[in-house]
């Protein structure tokens, strides 16, 4: 995690420090990404970018360009994204603000996830236990039904038995015909 935002912060600091220099700040382009939507493409191209350097198999596999995909979605190309991001670059207080929303909206998705990944580990961990509990009583009725098997169904089970002229046996080791 400190490599990812250190290296956000060299980058910032970059563009801060091409303000201060003799670099000259680009015109608005005619074009501009608004503010609210270059909020959008970065925070979609982040989330893209991390899931490539998670599993980069199935982008590849799919043909998803991270990149493109978002150029498409927000129906904007490269020269349009690169325009309006050296102009956000060169204005500190807009670029500060996109950069900080991006930042939290990461921030609060990475707080739902791992809500929502607690609540999946607790209800596998509730429903196992449940199983284990059923297994348990399920065991234990029949157990209760071997063991306790009234008179009548004993006297029932050695009258069908001597029907049958068969010996049987009662848990003593009895004998009955």
């Amino acid at each position: 995690m400190f490599i990812r935002s250190s290296k956000w912060y060299c980058v910032i600091l970059f563009f801060l420090g091409c303000e201060m220099g003799n670099f000259k700040a680009p015109n608005k382009p005619k074009n501009l990404i608004s503010e609210t939507q270059m909020v959008d493409v970065l925070y979609d191209m982040a989330v893209l970018n991390a899931a490539k350097n998670i599993n980069k198999r199935n982008l590849e596999n799919t043909g998803v360009l991270p990149t493109n995909f978002v150029f498409e979605k927000y129906k904007i190309d490269s020269l349009q994204f690169a325009q309006s991001s050296t102009y956000y670059t060169f204005k500190k207080e807009l670029f500060a603000r996109i950069y900080d929303s991006v930042l939290n909206r990461l921030e609060r998705d990475k707080t739902n996830y791992e809500a929502a990944y607690a609540r999946e580990v607790a209800l596998k961990d509730s429903l196992a236990s449940l199983k284990s509990v059923n297994r348990d009583s399920i065991n234990n009725l029949k157990e209760k039904r071997r063991v306790s098997m009234s008179l009548s169904d004993r006297k029932e089970k050695i009258d069908s038995l001597r029907q049958l002229n068969l010996k049987a046996v009662d848990t003593l080791g009895r004998a009955y015909l």
